[in-house]
């Protein structure tokens, strides 16, 4: 014969079991919540990549400065928003200039920098179908032809090729 205690221990381990099986549960469901939320985010930023698009206006080079004077056009379906963080890199067959940036609305940023103006709508958003003047001083003189590399940070990298 059993004793009272026994039917208690009993009752007690199952209610530890049901708690137990419930964290589980809970823990489990909170990772595949974070999981979806992440994979949304994912593929959110994998659009934005995708649907980037920039096409090479024209571009000058000022002979007095030796500043190059790039026109650019958002051609993607996404405002880009963090320019300023962009990498650009200027140069030629022989060489190439990291350049930092020194910031907006610049006209002449200066050697070995950069800067630049989002011209229909001046709030430091590039918007889609919006031209951007990107100016980009190298640090020595170059010869064309010329190469320009934008890097967005984003995760976009594009690459043109004038003679300005």
């Amino acid at each position: 014969m059993r004793g009272v205690s026994a039917p208690i221990g009993e009752a007690l381990m199952l209610l530890a079991t049901i708690t137990a099986a419930m964290l589980v549960i809970t823990a489990l469901l909170y990772g595949a919540s974070l999981l979806g939320s992440e994979f949304r985010e994912a593929g959110a930023r994998a659009a934005r990549y995708v649907g980037t698009s920039i096409t090479f206006v024209d571009a000058y080079v000022n002979s007095t400065s030796g500043c190059h004077y790039i026109y650019l056009k958002n051609t993607g379906s996404y405002p880009l928003a963090n320019i300023s963080s962009s990498s650009v890199m200027i140069g030629n067959t022989t060489s190439a200039y990291l350049v930092t940036y020194a910031g907006y609305n610049l006209s002449n940023p200066g050697a070995g920098y950069w800067s630049y103006v989002d011209i229909e709508k001046p709030n430091k958003i590039w918007d889609r179908a919006e031209t951007l003047k990107l100016i980009a001083c190298p640090p020595a003189s170059l010869t064309p032809p010329y190469k320009l590399v934008l890097s967005l940070p984003e995760g976009g990298t594009f690459t043109w090729s004038y003679d300005g």
